[in-house]
């Protein structure tokens, strides 16, 4: 009867440490639907235009959209676009008419999850390969950026292996402040999420490596109507021989024990809204576009127009049979 308890708790813990049931516990699906809307509010006598941008949810990782958008538009013919960096976005150009009369907004069902991170150790992915990028800016800047970068790696082979140990590096080394631009970052040490992140972004690109930085909202938890608050920013790679994945530097500061082990995952799940800042998403944009164009964005004759009520929120909704 020992032996036969003894066997059945060496099966329970085996079972316990199997992947395939540890993967259980990320892939818990949440549908919400997103709603968006934006109205144009005190716009001047004469002006002559009003242009509204509104980003988009795409689907990707953590985030699958199952419906497709609903769009309603007010005071002018609308587009839905898109860029090269996978980014999403509608666009109103209108003539001016009454106050409140200019609207855009859509509605989109969305599946939202947790992302597991890669099954690997670090050793399964491809060998590197020195290919560095050529990055625009501050050549003097990206050579001691990509000195420190290959100092940080020398003792990991893999581009996995290189993209966790620059992680490693920042989250040991570097301490939260203020914005301060890519340069001071990298010389003090410190800086803001963007700050932080764009250095993540630049160090992977001088070993060879794409990424690019994301942002977006977390999903708030809880059932009913919530509205969208929390800002995140993160950094996805393209590891060869794998794919996207998604390395947030902040949730690893909240999980300093872990953070190794989840590399490549997202503890928390998000609607994505942006790529790369959005710096090029539309060239006709005028000055005073928001570092992360995550919210809608009006214009009245060239100009950012800060007459835009916003409304955005989630609901949750029971979720669809598989």
């Amino acid at each position: 009867m020992k032996q036969r308890r003894a066997l059945s708790s060496l099966l329970l813990l085996a079972l316990t440490a199997c992947p395939s049931v540890q993967m259980q516990e990320w892939q818990e699906t949440t549908i919400r639907k997103l709603r968006v809307t934006a109205r144009v509010t005190d716009i001047p006598d004469g002006a002559q235009q009003v242009r509204v941008w509104m980003p988009a949810p795409v689907t990707v990782h953590g985030l699958e959209l199952r419906s497709p958008l609903a769009v309603t538009a007010l005071g002018g013919p609308f587009a839905e676009k898109s860029d090269a960096e996978g980014n999403r976005y509608l666009f109103l150009q209108a003539p001016t008419a009454k106050d409140g009369s200019i609207s855009l907004g859509y509605e989109v069902t969305l599946a939202c999850s947790r992302v597991p991170p890669p099954m690997m150790d670090g050793s399964t992915s491809g060998l590197w390969e020195s290919s560095p990028m050529e990055l625009e800016g501050d050549q003097q800047l990206l050579t001691q950026i990509r000195k420190k970068a290959l100092i940080v790696t020398a003792q990991h082979p893999t581009w996995f292996g290189k993209a966790r140990a620059l992680a490693g590096w920042l989250l040991q080394d570097f301490r939260d402040g203020p914005e301060q631009g890519l340069a001071l970052c990298f010389e003090k040490m410190r800086g803001d999420r963007l700050d932080i992140n764009r250095l993540y972004v630049t160090a992977c690109r001088s070993l060879g490596m794409k990424a690019r930085i994301e942002a977006g909202f977390a999903l708030p938890a809880g059932d009913g109507v919530s509205s969208l608050d929390e800002v995140l920013v993160w950094t996805s790679i393209l590891i060869p021989g794998i794919e996207w994945i998604p390395v947030d530097l902040r949730d690893a500061q909240l999980r300093p024990e872990e953070w190794e082990s989840r590399f490549g995952g997202l503890d928390q799940p998000r609607i994505r809204m942006i790529s790369n800042e959005g710096t090029n998403l539309d060239p006709s944009m005028g000055d005073g576009i928001p570092k992360l164009f995550l919210k809608p964005h009006a214009e009245c004759d060239g100009k950012v127009w800060a007459g835009l009520k916003i409304t955005m929120n989630v609901k949750s909704i029971a979720n669809e049979e598989e």
